[in-house]
Formats: structure tokens, C-alpha cells, sequence
């Protein structure tokens, strides 16, 4: 049997076949899949189902007990008390609903297996993790489809290998896979399809369901309401195709309102949800800190920061600006659709007050729209491929962003991941670049910048030691480490680095509590300079361990004086240490 657009269809097997297999890889599924799957955000857009099911939607009669057996996210759940005393979810409920089918199993596998039957137990976790990998390959099937209607299998096919390997797209449909982004870009490849489709073959079937996906974008995430964009403006290309356009909405009015009714349906399954349990219809469920600030807008963070610029961390989707010159140029019936889509979807995503967006690889909340954005994507791959020299080096970006889109993945998501999801730092993002595996002790980067030379580091003298084998026990009542306090009567350039063995009787997990190290140069009394990180960045609990921080002197200036020493921060847990050195290497 012949294929048709055969490189395509063997591109998207591959990507079928590799995102299962990396799926596999991590952690996550190995021991309790439900501590590791139903946490933080998901938990949040998933409490949804347990609590409507077993448990009382506006009291959660059940949080303690959730918070208490699965510690989904800290000490609490996403979800806050209103005014008329109700719990109401801080997440819009459309992911719930798309969970719904795979909660249904779950609840059946844990009732009949012999599992707790509270929506948090291995069967449910399972099933929400085999569904998001179904989804995920429908939502590549769909892209595919819709790409080839405009691009070349050969295009197509490179599209799908370069989204897969070469963007976060990988670890949001892999390890990250149950968050809002892998089910949006589903839906918006859906709706790319039947936009398309629509305006070939307008009628009432393919209506009512691109109303239903736009409307259950919306539920999903409301900023998502930006999606009508793309059926309102597909093939616009001119004031005199937008009279055409008004014309074709004219002739199928009926066609529209199915359309329209169904997305307002869907749609207002969240404002029912928000009038019942808080007793409005609108009600801004996060938090007084998280907010839209469309006036002031972080676009130098979002874009090129070392903290998570999206490009820096992303680069291969720098090709999607530049490629909508090339699709004006040879796709301009899709140029203003989903241009304008793009320039809103930024507008919304940099004007976020957290632009981090929490803990994530990469910046997660434009994921979805990679649906949209392989449009001028392929449009500039159509265009490097008609000359030598431009598809050479197309090839080789391409080359280097797999393996950097690797490499960080492995970084972000394997055991012991060392990627830095929320505060990297550059002196951090250099040292662990391009590597597989770190030395823990490198983690303390991520606050501190000093670092001896490596050049320098056997060079290094004692110049201060605590007494041998003197152990002292810092907790909340012996807050500080005996300081080690030197005078310095002839300051010049150079490094100290203070050590000591350190052993952490148990894990500090109250953040406001974890103890840290210090060293800092002073003159009469007046620190100049500091240094400090938390030492559960390069430590092992129940284990004895040398850590180390270092500091460089001014090359210009006197201080009289340094300190080094370890502050508990009030740990609840016990903290020993011993043998404290400080050592010094001049500079050239």
C-alpha cells in the first residue's frame, strides 16, 4: 500500500515512538506515580474530580487529608476561601474536564485493584498519564495534517522532527505532560484544522465543533479566548479579502451562530462553576500577587534573560519570528491570522506579573501556540531550502538546538536534576552548559558568584582551623556556628575559601528555615563584601559532606577583617559541624 506524503507520516511514528520512550525515562513513573504526577499546578487543575466526586466541591472536606497522604503541592492546594466562606479553585476547570475520561478508569482500576478510591492513588495517575501521551500524538497528527495542505511532505516532516527534538515541547508532552500546554496545543492544532477545513467546506458539523475547542480553550485558560483570532482572520490577506471574508460570515450566519453558541456554552461552564461556589459569575481566583499588567510588560525577562528568557533557553523558536517574512512572502492568506494571534499571545504572556511562571523548563505558556507558530516556521524552511548555503546552516542550528534542547531536558528532568527551573544565574547557566552530570558542590552558583580558579586551587594555604574533631550542634536554639573570625593586617588581591563538614540530620523543607553558609570581608566593622547560599543546594541529608564558599578580595581597597561561618536560620532540624578551615591563594 502506497503513503502518501510517506516522510511525514515516518516523521511523526518517530516522534510517537521517541516521546514514549523518554516518558519513560522518568523518574516519575518508577516508584509512587502520584507523588511525582498530581503535584503543584496539576494537582490544581485536577482537584477538581476528586473533590466533586468524593468530597464536597465548595468545602473540601478532604484537604487535610490529601495535603497530609500526597503533599501535592507543600502544605496546601490551589484553592483559596471566598468571601461567602466557599473554596473555589484558583485554575479554570477545562483541564479537569479533559481529565474526566481517564479519572473514570482510574476510579474503576483503584475500586476493583484494591487502591484508595480519593482520586490521588497510583490508578488515577496512571491513566492521566497514558491519556496526555494519547492527546499528545493526536495533537502532532492534526498539526501534520494541517501543515500539508501548505508545505511540502519533506517541510512537514522536518517540522515535526525539529518540534519534537529541537523545542520544550519535548518535556511538556514528556515529563511535564498532564499541564495545561501539551492539551492547548492539541486543541489549537484541532482548531487550525477545522478553521481550514471550514473555509473549504463551510458547514454546521464543523461549526459546532470548532466552537467546541475554542470554547474549551477558553475553559482551559482564559486567556486562550484569543484563538477566535484564527478563524476570524484566516485567509485575510487585504482590505478587499476582508469584504470577501465579511461576506462568507454573511452567507453561513447560521453556520456562525452554532459556532458561536457552542464555544459560549462550553465557555460558560466556568462562570456557572464561579457563581454556584463564590456567587459571582467573575472572580479573579488567584492570588493578590499574580496578576495582568498589559501596560508594563516583561519582555527583555520573557525573551533573553539568563534567569528563563524563552530564547536563550528555546533558541530554536527564534526561527518563528524571523519566518514570517518568508510566509508573507510565499503563505500570505495565513500571514495575518496568525500574526496577529502571535503579537496578542506575546502581549498576554510578557505582561504576566510572575513572569517565571514557576517552576519549568523553559518558558512553558507559549508551548500551545507552537501550533501556530510552525506556520512561518515551515514557510522559512520552504524559503532555506531553495539555496545551498542557507539550508546548510539551517541544518546545523538545527543540529545544535537538538542537542541543546537535549542536554537541558536531561538537565531539567533526570534524577537529581540540576537544570535551575526559577533563578539561574549566569555564572550557574555556564558552568553546568553542555553538561550531562555536576558536581554538587557546583550548585552553590546559583547564589554565589566567587569561585577560586581552578589554576589557583592547589595553591591554596590554611590560614585559620577550628580544633580537630570538635563537633558543634546547631538548631533553633544554638542558631550560629562558632565564627570564624580573622584579622587581616595586610590586605591584598586574591581568594579565600572557607570550608567545613557539615552533617543535616533531617531535610529542611520550610524554605523560610534552611540554614546557610557565609563569608564576608570587612573594615572597621563595615562589611565591603559577602557571600551566601543555602546549603541544602549541594547537601545529602544524614551524611557527612565538606562544603566550601569562596570570595575574592577587591583589587583595590583595605579590610581588616573576614568571617566565615554557618547560620541555622531557626532549621527544625538538627545541623553538626566540624573541622572549619579557611585558605588563601593570592591573586597574579
Amino acid at each position: 500500500m502506497q503513503i502518501q506524503n510517506r516522510k511525514s507520516f515516518i516523521a511523526f511514528i518517530f516522534c510517537c515512538l521517541f516521546l514514549s520512550y523518554v516518558m519513560s525515562l522518568s523518574y516519575k513513573w518508577k516508584d509512587k506515580w502520584s507523588a511525582g504526577v498530581l503535584t503543584w499546578d496539576v494537582s490544581g487543575y485536577y482537584l477538581y474530580l476528586p473533590s466533586l466526586f468524593y468530597d464536597d466541591l465548595g468545602q473540601l472536606h478532604n484537604y487535610n487529608y490529601i495535603v497530609n497522604t500526597y503533599h501535592p503541592s507543600g502544605d496546601e492546594l490551589a484553592a483559596y476561601r471566598a468571601p461567602n466562606g466557599n473554596y473555589v479553585m484558583k485554575y479554570a476547570c477545562g483541564v479537569a474536564i479533559i481529565y474526566s475520561p481517564a479519572f473514570a478508569v482510574g476510579h474503576l482500576w483503584a475500586k476493583y485493584g484494591g487502591y484508595p478510591v480519593d482520586g490521588f492513588s497510583r490508578p488515577y495517575a496512571f491513566c492521566l498519564t497514558l491519556e496526555a501521551l494519547l492527546i499528545t500524538f493526536i495533537g502532532i497528527w492534526f498539526m501534520r495534517k494541517v501543515l500539508l495542505r501548505y508545505f511540502s511532505d519533506q517541510i512537514v516532516a522536518l517540522a515535526l522532527i525539529s518540534l519534537c527534538l529541537a523545542t520544550n515541547y519535548l518535556n511538556f508532552v514528556t515529563f511535564s505532560n498532564l499541564l495545561t500546554h501539551n492539551y492547548l496545543f492539541t486543541i489549537y492544532a484541532i482548531i487550525l484544522y477545522l478553521t481550514d477545513k471550514w473555509h473549504k467546506e463551510p458547514s454546521y458539523k464543523i461549526s459546532a465543533v470548532l466552537g467546541f475547542f475554542c470554547g474549551l480553550a477558553a475553559l482551559t485558560r482564559p486567556t486562550e479566548i484569543i484563538c477566535i483570532i484564527i478563524p476570524l482572520l484566516w485567509l485575510v490577506t487585504d482590505v478587499s479579502s476582508l469584504k470577501e471574508k465579511i461576506k462568507l460570515i454573511g452567507a453561513n450566519f447560521s453556520k456562525i451562530g452554532i459556532l458561536i453558541l457552542c464555544a459560549t456554552l462550553v465557555g460558560s461552564v466556568q462562570l456557572i462553576y464561579w457563581k454556584i461556589y463564590s456567587g459571582s459569575f467573575l472572580y479573579w481566583s488567584y492570588s493578590q500577587d499574580e496578576s495582568l499588567n498589559f501596560l508594563k510588560l516583561n519582555i527583555w525577562n520573557c525573551f533573553f534573560s539568563i534567569r528563563k528568557g524563552w530564547f536563550i533557553y528555546t533558541p530554536f523558536m527564534l526561527l518563528s519570528v524571523l519566518g514570517f517574512i518568508p510566509l508573507y512572502i510565499y503563505r500570505k492568506p495565513l500571514f495575518w491570522a496568525t500574526f496577529i494571534f502571535t503579537l496578542l499571545n506575546l502581549w498576554i504572556f510578557t505582561a504576566w506579573s510572575t513572569w517565571t511562571y514557576g517552576g519549568s523548563f523553559s518558558q512553558r505558556q507559549v508551548v500551545q501556540s507552537y501550533a501556530v507558530l510552525f506556520f512561518p516556521i515551515c514557510a522559512l524552511f520552504k524559503w532555506a531550502f531553495q539555496y545551498r548555503v542557507s539550508k546548510l546552516l539551517l541544518m546545523l542550528f538545527l543540529a545544535f538546538c537538538i542537542w541543546l534542547n537535549l542536554v537541558m531536558t536531561w538537565q531539567a528532568n533526570a534524577p537529581g536534576g540540576f537544570m535551575e527551573s526559577d533563578n539561574m544565574t549566569p555564572k550557574y547557566f555556564w558552568t553546568i552548559f553542555g553538561h550531562l552530570n555536576l558536581d554538587n558542590s557546583k550548585r552553590r552558583f546559583v547564589e554565589v558568584e566567587d569561585e577560586v580558579p581552578a589554576s589557583k586551587e592547589k595553591l591554596l594555604n590554611p590560614v585559620y582551623k577550628s580544633d580537630t574533631g570538635r563537633i558543634e550542634v546547631l538548631n533553633t536554639e544554638h542558631q550560629f556556628l562558632s565564627e570564624a573570625n580573622l584579622k587581616i593586617t595586610n590586605p591584598h588581591h586574591g581568594w579565600y575559601r572557607a570550608s567545613m563538614e557539615v552533617y543535616l540530620t533531617g531535610w529542611q523543607y520550610n524554605g523560610s528555615k534552611n540554614p546557610y553558609v557565609y563569608i564576608g570581608l570587612y573594615s572597621n566593622n563595615k562589611i565591603i563584601r559577602n557571600q551566601s547560599y543555602l546549603i541544602q543546594r549541594v547537601m545529602n541529608a544524614v551524611k557527612w559532606q565538606k562544603i566550601l564558599i569562596d570570595i575574592e578580595t577587591p583589587e583595590t581597597g583595605a579590610f581588616d577583617k573576614l568571617k566565615a561561618g554557618l547560620d541555622s536560620n531557626h532549621s527544625d532540624k538538627d545541623i553538626l559541624v566540624k573541622n572549619v578551615e579557611i585558605e588563601f591563594v593570592p591573586g597574579n
